[in-house]
């Protein structure tokens, strides 16, 4: 038998509310273990204000940005585990193997499916994918772990990270075709032949701290990706890398202590610099694997550092 869950019910099963809820129903057989179906429409003027996801590419209609596609899958893999309990709360440790095929434009239906494909412990892996009208949007796996609202993690070293700046430009975050809050790069400091560093400080007021976490705000590990992309959105403009590219990239983020907070492997991304009616944009095509080390909380500055910056 098919279980059919609604907004109200998946609501019941997560603990975020308003834009986070990047989920319409979900659809379980009553006896299949941690696997099910999704579907999801983000509207251009969505009721929900889930539009903060979405970006403008010169097209008729807006896309998700490509990130969120993990998100949307991380979501379905905690509701189709169970519901949380008041006290418990998802954290995701890591993406991998991660494949982006085309664009999903907003107000058309997201369909996909997801998976538990192994767990360790306290660790739960999951496989998931999404579809569109024309065809498959994206794969890819992702790490779990449940835990209380009150955890901390352990007290960690700080790296030996340190950079000399050489750089101080300002985003100018009107420029990009995206929600001025969802651009999560605020400088450029420092800029070398194959790498570059930005800063970015996480508002105590973004929007999406209400959702993520209720009453234990955390940023969302997918805009830790995205810092990335903007990142590098800025360096390309400065090195005056115009047209369109596809490049190759690794990068970490540290916190303000110099803490590493999340480790990329392997990306390649594609850049559209100076395109005729197409804002500024980099845009995730691949990621071998992001692991998240630590958590970032409102008021927190992170330096984001991509390197091996390469052009294929």
């Amino acid at each position: 038998m098919t279980i059919v869950l609604n907004q109200d019910a998946i609501k019941t099963h997560l603990i975020h509310r308003y834009e986070n809820i990047l989920l319409d129903t979900i659809s379980m057989e009553e006896n299949a273990s941690c696997a099910g179906d999704l579907s999801l429409t983000v509207r251009s003027e969505d009721e929900l204000g889930r539009d903060i996801f979405l970006k403008d590419i010169g097209q008729a209609s807006p896309v998700l940005a490509v990130p969120v596609y993990m998100e949307i899958l991380a979501l379905a893999s905690i509701v189709v585990s169970g519901k949380l309990k008041s006290d418990e709360m998802a954290i995701f440790a890591g993406i991998s193997s991660f494949e982006c095929l085309q664009n999903h434009s907003a107000n058309e239906e997201l369909r996909g499916s997801i998976s538990k494909i192994s767990d360790k412990g306290d660790f739960l892996k999951y496989r998931g994918e999404l579809i569109g009208p024309n065809g498959n949007v994206c794969a890819g796996d992702m790490t779990a772990f449940f835990t209380k609202k009150s955890h901390q993690k352990e007290s960690v070293t700080p790296t030996d990270f340190s950079f000399s700046s050489n750089a101080s430009v300002e985003v100018i975050k009107q420029n990009y075709g995206k929600h001025k809050d969802m651009i999560i790069c605020d400088s450029l400091v420092m800029v070398q032949d194959t790498e570059c560093i930005s800063s970015y400080t996480y508002p105590k007021n973004h929007p999406l701290i209400k959702g993520h976490f209720p009453g234990n705000p955390l940023m969302m590990g997918i805009m830790q990706w995205m810092a990335v992309e903007d990142s590098l959105c800025v360096y390309f403009e400065q090195k005056k890398m115009a047209g369109i590219n596809t490049w190759s990239c690794e990068a970490q983020l540290y916190n303000q202590d110099m803490v590493l907070v999340a480790d990329i492997k392997k990306m390649t991304l594609k850049s559209w610099i100076d395109v005729p009616e197409r804002p500024n944009q980099v845009e995730l095509k691949s990621t071998k694997r992001l692991t998240f080390r630590h958590m970032v909380k409102p008021g927190d500055k992170i330096f984001i550092h991509c390197n091996k910056v390469e052009k294929l």
